[in-house]
């Protein structure tokens, strides 16, 4: 009888883990990467979570295929003096990358997630994963938080990828 108990638990517990959302890969972290502001690291960190919150509520965008005029897809707001931006920057010259503020908000929490472990979040960029397909773009979708800038790297065009 316990272990049938203990293999339901364990059952459910792996069901639970599997229904998560793939974590996104960080692939660099900023600290306050910041060119024309002044904010403090505790500014920033005060705005994070109405930030997170506003994502939220955001629709979808689309960053069109790297050869194509709009393939950023910004999302921009200012929360308590602070103007914040997570961007996403669609690499793939075949295929347009569809976002939407829920899965744009879990990667800007994730990427302060796990810069802050290395002690430099919140900003950062990682390669997009969507919440709720665990689509990962393969590495083709760069998203990038940061203070409010309108300076954005080029594409780096790839072919045939997905």
């Amino acid at each position: 009888m316990p272990r049938s108990i203990f293999t339901a638990l364990a059952l459910r517990i792996s069901f639970a883990i599997a229904a998560l959302p793939a974590q996104p890969v960080v692939h660099e972290c900023h600290g306050l990467w910041d060119n024309n502001h002044n904010y403090s690291r505790d500014a920033i960190r005060d705005a994070m979570p109405g930030f997170y919150g506003w994502l939220d509520t955001q629709g979808s965008k689309t960053a069109q295929r790297a050869v194509d005029p709009g393939f950023i897809a910004d999302y921009r707001t200012t929360i308590n003096g602070v103007c914040i931006s997570t961007s996403i920057i669609n690499n793939n010259c075949d295929y347009k990358i569809d976002v939407n503020g829920k899965a744009m908000a879990f990667m800007a929490k994730s990427i302060e997630e796990q810069c802050d472990v290395q002690n430099k979040g919140p900003f950062g960029w990682g390669f997009y994963v969507d919440y709720d397909s665990g689509y990962n773009s393969r590495g083709l979708g760069w998203v990038i938080t940061q203070a409010c800038d309108d300076s954005w790297p080029e594409s780096a065009c790839a072919v045939n990828v997905l």
